[in-house]
């Protein structure tokens, strides 16, 4: 795979090859290139054998170096070189991206983290894909022509000030991605040791955000509005919370409704988008629907590209979240899909006529997208894809292998940047198991009951007759 990976770089790239087992000199080279050996043990009949190995690489560009330390999974080494090189050839101050900070956007500081903190997301995974981010207040500032990309993760509603200054980015040809909360809630925070239960959120009651309705009337303006609701999706659901009796004789977990993974096997991902294409699921912790409104920006191209299962239900305006209260009342399907997420992209028309007048004397009014650029927004029901809560031990590995490399892709594309979308792609591996059918259960019970005994019987009667007609053809025996 190295070889394959410097043969694209032609006479610019050198591979060259160290083993450390040559000689001491070549392992304190590794040493000082911040490559520690790795022990490995080998046992096998009785005696075991212990031996040093050493999974680095170091990259030169020019006269820059870096280091991986630990370069051991052959599917992960195209990925660790590729961001390796990007963080050496990228300018530190310039990101392009910036996150929007008002009053009801998830905190990126705090010293707890809980689900409404994006600490790790924000100062950890974002900060070594793409260096230090601008932190954008639009109420006291305009955004930087230096920025491509705004992320807008929380609730927060926008004043005309703010609302003016976020249209005209849109209008230079900006992008919004848009994780936005129209429902809040208080939960306990996770015990660190047990982690997310589900006792936490049994007094749970969602209501609308402050100034949700205002706030949507600034989305319904660009074609689309974020519903103050709730999606459950009982049979697409992760289940969360502690080890239980689920059914008689069968330990578990209860599926938690407002947990929704979106499976590209369902048919709840696009197929065809490059933000989900190349994903296999997505958890959409407590996700509201949305509307779109094409006839409000004609010259937009508005494509789904996250919904449920025809079993779905809304609930609207206050709903109960603890299990007991969800299922106190039957979930009813609704038979059809919900929109989940969705980008809009193309040439926006401004919701302002005119430029305020605060504004007369600065930067000319743009009443659309000039011809040859094209603004996009990705909006998505739910600020929860990134929260600090699904770093616990439950949903881990879906935050690091399906949620992360999802918003990253959405950051690269709207950078123009596609190098490691694939890449990422696969590392989407959550599997989620499906529910038995009540057919299956009732052939599985069947099995269990009447079905292995049965078995056995007549494994136990053959071999006895067979043994019994043995001793007949040997009577000396």
């Amino acid at each position: 795979m190295l070889s394959e990976i410097a043969s694209l770089g032609g006479s610019n790239a050198v591979l060259r090859f160290h083993d450390p087992d040559f000689s001491v000199e070549e392992q304190k080279k590794a040493i000082e290139a911040g490559i520690r050996p790795q022990i490995l043990e080998k046992t096998e009949l009785g005696s075991s054998q212990i031996k040093q190995a050493y999974f680095g690489l170091t990259l030169t560009l020019g006269t820059r170096k870096e280091t991986i330390p630990v370069a051991f999974y052959a599917e992960e080494i195209e990925y660790q070189i590729l961001t390796t090189l990007r963080k050496m050839i990228r300018n530190p101050a310039d990101s392009g991206i910036g996150i929007l900070s008002i009053p009801g956007t998830l905190s990126t500081t705090g010293p707890e983290a809980g689900k409404d903190t994006i600490r790790i997301f924000a100062n950890q995974i974002l900060k070594e894909e793409y260096g230090t981010l601008s932190e954008v207040r639009l109420e006291e500032e305009d955004i930087q022509d230096s920025l491509h990309t705004l992320l807008w993760i929380g609730g927060g509603a926008l004043s005309e000030t703010a609302f003016y200054r976020l249209d005209q980015f849109l209008m230079r040809g900006g992008n919004l991605i848009l994780l936005f909360k129209s429902m809040d809630f208080r939960l306990e925070p996770p015990n660190r040791e047990k982690g997310i239960e589900t006792n936490s959120i049994v007094a749970g009651i969602a209501k609308p955000t402050p100034r949700i309705e205002e706030q949507n009337r600034i989305f319904e303006s660009y074609g689309f509005r974020v519903n103050t609701d709730l999606v459950l999706d009982p049979n697409r659901s992760l289940p969360i919370g502690p080890l239980m009796e689920v059914e008689p004789g069968v330990i578990g977990r209860y599926a938690y409704p407002p947990w929704i993974i979106a499976g590209s096997s369902r048919e709840m991902l696009s197929e065809v988008s490059p933000f989900t294409k190349t994903l296999k699921n997505l958890l959409l912790p407590w996700v509201s629907s949305l509307t779109l409104f094409p006839d409000r920006q004609p010259n937009v191209k508005m494509e789904p590209i996250l919904s449920s299962s025809e079993e779905a239900e809304i609930r609207s305006s206050i709903v109960a979240l603890g299990e007991k209260k969800i299922f106190a009342t039957p979930i009813r399907s609704g038979n059809k899909k919900i929109i989940l997420g969705a980008v809009l992209e193309g040439s926006f028309r401004s919701a302002f006529a005119s430029a305020p007048t605060i504004f007369k004397k600065s930067n000319p009014f743009l009443k659309q997208t000039p011809e040859g650029k094209s603004s996009r927004i990705l909006a998505i029901g739910s600020p929860y894809l990134v929260s600090d809560l699904l770093a616990y031990p439950e949903t881990r590995k879906i935050y690091q292998e399906s949620n992360i490399p999802f918003l990253l892709n959405a950051l690269d594309i709207s950078g123009g940047d596609a190098d490691l979308i694939q890449i990422r792609g696969k590392k989407s591996a959550f599997l989620k198991l499906n529910p038995f059918s009540d057919t299956e259960k009732i052939t599985f019970s069947f099995l269990n009951i009447l079905g292995i005994p049965s078995l056995l019987g007549l494994y136990t009667y053959l071999k006895m007759r067979h043994r019994n007609s043995l001793r007949g053809k040997n009577p000396e025996s």
